[in-house]
């Protein structure tokens, strides 16, 4: 499991991928409904001029307790109810100014407190935005994705398997092709941390061979590291973890 040493790595995480979940959804290969009920955090759909919520998925209406609709025809009572009232002033002022400079590319990541209701304890959240193209008022409309602080590293993997695994499917499904039987089997055997001396046991080869066939496979695969063949192995399900 992932360990973030600093802050820096913690954003950049999930910048890179609330990335590729909202690029997709700006060249509408996804919609905000069907790809925000897969994520295993609240996605929200925001126009910042208005302070208007236009969608929620299931994850954040469950936390606070009601459906998309009913949040959405809360309009503006809607931040207050559910965060700080200092710190959402604060953060309207630069989720404006990060509108305001129209770059589909960039994030915008930050630390957040959240409660479920007026009498709630607030919670911190790591909240990811970016710009979408469609806008109903001269602001920006922006795309939230916010999980809790609490269990983040758990939540990290989920959002990696469900929003990063199938654009690696694709890109390295040759090379999943190319593969014979028993480097598949060696594969699983090598992410499941066992030492060329354990396989050629278990395989009846001699160790040679075994380094051999190692060597084989991470040139094949154009992989340096056992760390991109475990991520490999995860996304073909040749393992689970």
């Amino acid at each position: 499991m992932k360990n973030y040493h600093t802050e820096r790595e913690l954003l950049l995480s999930y910048q890179a991928q609330h990335h590729y979940f909202s690029t997709r959804m700006n060249h509408f290969e996804l919609t905000g409904p069907n790809i925000g009920e897969l994520l295993p955090a609240s996605m929200i759909v925001q126009d910042v001029g208005l302070n208007y919520n236009l969608f929620m998925n299931k994850v954040g209406c469950d936390y606070l307790g009601k459906d998309s609709d009913a949040l959405r025809e809360m309009g503006p009572e809607y931040f207050l109810r559910f965060f700080p009232l200092e710190e959402m002033l604060n953060l309207k002022r630069n989720l404006v100014a990060f509108g305001q400079q129209n770059d589909f590319s960039l994030s915008h990541s930050f630390f957040q407190r959240v409660r479920a209701d007026f009498n709630a304890d607030y919670n911190w959240y790591l909240t990811s935005s970016r710009l979408t193209p469609e806008t109903i008022s001269s602001a920006a409309t922006l795309i939230h994705v916010s999980v809790p602080l609490s269990g983040i590293d758990g939540l990290s993997l989920a959002m990696r398997n469900v929003l990063g695994m199938e654009a690696q499917y694709a890109k390295d499904f040759q090379k999943f092709s190319s593969l014979t039987r028993r480097e598949k089997e060696l594969i699983v055997l090598m992410v499941n941390g066992k030492s060329s001396l354990e396989i050629a046991y278990l395989l009846h080869r001699s160790i040679h061979t075994i380094n051999s066939h190692r060597k084989n496979i991470f040139k094949k695969l154009s992989f340096s590291s056992l760390a991109q063949l475990t991520r490999f192995a995860i996304c073909y399900h040749l393992v689970e973890f």
